[in-house]
Protein backbone atom coordinates (compact mmCIF):
# COMPACT_ATOMS: atom_id res chain seq x y z
CA UNK A 1 0.00 0.00 0.00
CA UNK A 2 1.29 3.44 -0.93
CA UNK A 3 -0.59 6.35 0.64
CA UNK A 4 -0.52 9.81 -0.87
CA UNK A 5 -1.35 12.81 1.30
CA UNK A 6 -2.60 15.62 -0.89
CA UNK A 7 -4.50 18.79 -0.16
CA UNK A 8 -6.01 19.57 -3.57
CA UNK A 9 -8.00 17.48 -6.02
CA UNK A 10 -5.97 18.87 -8.93
CA UNK A 11 -2.77 17.57 -7.32
CA UNK A 12 -4.37 14.16 -6.81
CA UNK A 13 -5.27 14.01 -10.51
CA UNK A 14 -1.66 14.88 -11.41
CA UNK A 15 -0.37 12.03 -9.22
CA UNK A 16 -2.87 9.58 -10.72
CA UNK A 17 -1.71 10.63 -14.21
CA UNK A 18 1.90 9.84 -13.23
CA UNK A 19 0.74 6.44 -11.93
CA UNK A 20 -1.20 5.80 -15.13
CA UNK A 21 1.81 6.69 -17.31
CA UNK A 22 4.07 4.43 -15.24
CA UNK A 23 1.65 1.51 -15.52
CA UNK A 24 1.31 1.98 -19.28
CA UNK A 25 5.10 2.04 -19.70
CA UNK A 26 5.53 -1.28 -17.92
CA UNK A 27 2.36 -3.07 -19.06
CA UNK A 28 0.78 -2.94 -15.61
CA UNK A 29 -2.77 -2.25 -14.47
CA UNK A 30 -4.20 -0.62 -11.37
CA UNK A 31 -6.73 -2.78 -9.51
CA UNK A 32 -9.61 -0.28 -9.34
CA UNK A 33 -11.53 -2.39 -6.81
CA UNK A 34 -8.66 -2.16 -4.29
CA UNK A 35 -7.67 1.46 -4.91
CA UNK A 36 -9.50 3.99 -2.72
CA UNK A 37 -9.47 7.72 -2.05
CA UNK A 38 -9.91 8.75 1.58
CA UNK A 39 -11.30 12.26 1.99
CA UNK A 40 -11.07 13.76 5.45
CA UNK A 41 -13.35 16.77 5.76
CA UNK A 42 -12.94 18.72 2.50
CA UNK A 43 -15.47 20.38 0.23
CA UNK A 44 -18.36 18.54 -1.43
CA UNK A 45 -16.37 18.55 -4.67
CA UNK A 46 -13.49 16.72 -2.95
CA UNK A 47 -15.75 13.71 -2.34
CA UNK A 48 -16.19 12.90 -6.05
CA UNK A 49 -14.56 9.84 -7.57
CA UNK A 50 -11.37 10.56 -9.52
CA UNK A 51 -10.70 9.20 -12.99
CA UNK A 52 -7.62 9.41 -15.20
CA UNK A 53 -7.60 7.27 -18.34
CA UNK A 54 -8.70 3.78 -17.20
CA UNK A 55 -7.95 4.37 -13.51
CA UNK A 56 -11.06 5.10 -11.42
CA UNK A 57 -10.59 5.83 -7.73
CA UNK A 58 -13.70 5.82 -5.57
CA UNK A 59 -13.90 8.25 -2.66
CA UNK A 60 -14.70 7.30 0.92
CA UNK A 61 -15.58 10.26 3.13
CA UNK A 62 -14.60 10.75 6.74
CA UNK A 63 -15.13 13.59 9.19
CA UNK A 64 -12.24 14.43 11.45
CA UNK A 65 -13.17 15.04 15.07
CA UNK A 66 -10.51 16.45 17.31
CA UNK A 67 -9.72 14.18 20.24
CA UNK A 68 -6.29 14.91 21.69
CA UNK A 69 -4.21 11.92 22.76
CA UNK A 70 -2.40 11.68 26.06
CA UNK A 71 1.21 10.40 26.14
CA UNK A 72 -0.14 6.88 26.84
CA UNK A 73 -2.32 7.11 23.67
CA UNK A 74 -5.58 7.37 25.60
CA UNK A 75 -8.01 9.95 24.28
CA UNK A 76 -9.00 12.90 26.37
CA UNK A 77 -11.90 15.24 25.65
CA UNK A 78 -11.13 18.14 23.32
CA UNK A 79 -10.94 21.48 25.10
Amino acid sequence: MTPFFLQRQERALEEIQVLSDFCQSYGMNVNNTKTKLMVINGDQNDHNHLQVNDIVIKAASYTLTLAPFTPKMATSPAQ
